[in-house]
């Protein structure tokens, strides 16, 4: 009798979904859970995410977004904010997508369309945004930097940042020598690995992208 999928008879409509719950709550510990970012931080990003989401639509030809020639007066199966919430949440989680569909209020099929047309229009939207540039800090910031560290750690001098990798999974491969590559023996799975730099502020300064799982952060 198991289908693998949750039907729509069984989920609550999304306006009535575990999220718009949450999100009604107004409380930025439980945002952050779901979707990594606080309420302010949230607004940020909808502020630009909306505009491309009113002007786009999810159902184009192979696959792709198209572009809207004239508003449509029919209402979404989701809003703007929801939309943005499940990418946000989906990335944050390897678990089962049935999980989204219980969070979001969402049958299988149009969680798979909603969260690809999300993640296209989040590329969309930061793509040409200075803000999410990845740069190197200023002379002076270095500088505040420096000092913000040293004054809470007195024993790390002329230090400005910290590095961490984040290891996402990759699905196995059937070559032996490829899946070797990116076999993390420590951990017993198969990732490609990101390295951060990140200043105090919160910035990445540096990154290294799709490195190996094999390799070790350090190096």
């Amino acid at each position: 009798l198991r289908s693998g999928k949750i039907r729509r008879g069984a989920l609550v409509h999304p306006n009535q979904s575990a999220f718009q719950h949450l999100f009604n709550s107004g409380q930025d510990d439980a945002l952050v859970t779901l979707c990594g970012l606080d309420y302010a931080a949230f607004q940020e990003l909808h502020i630009l995410f909306k505009p491309l989401y009113e002007k786009y639509s999810p159902y184009g030809s192979d696959g792709f977004i198209r572009r809207l020639k004239k508003r449509s007066r029919r209402p979404r199966l989701l809003t703007s904010q929801q939309c943005l919430a499940l990418y946000l949440a989906w990335s944050r989680t390897t678990g089962s997508m049935k999980v989204l569909q219980l969070i979001f209020g969402l049958t299988a099929s149009h969680l798979s369309t909603w969260l690809r047309f999300a993640r296209r229009l989040v590329v969309k939207s930061l793509k040409d945004d200075p803000r999410s540039r990845v740069a190197m800090p200023t002379d002076d910031e270095l500088q505040e930097f420096i000092a913000a560290i040293e004054a809470k750690y007195p024993s790390l001098k002329d230090c400005w940042g910290a590095m961490d990798g984040l290891k996402l999974r990759l699905q196995q491969a059937g070559d032996n020598r490829i899946q070797r590559i990116f076999y993390n023996s420590w951990t017993h799975d198969h990732y490609v690995t990101n390295l951060f730099l990140f200043s105090p502020d919160g910035k990445i300064r540096r990154c290294f992208i799709n490195a190996p799982g094999c390799l070790h952060d350090s190096t």
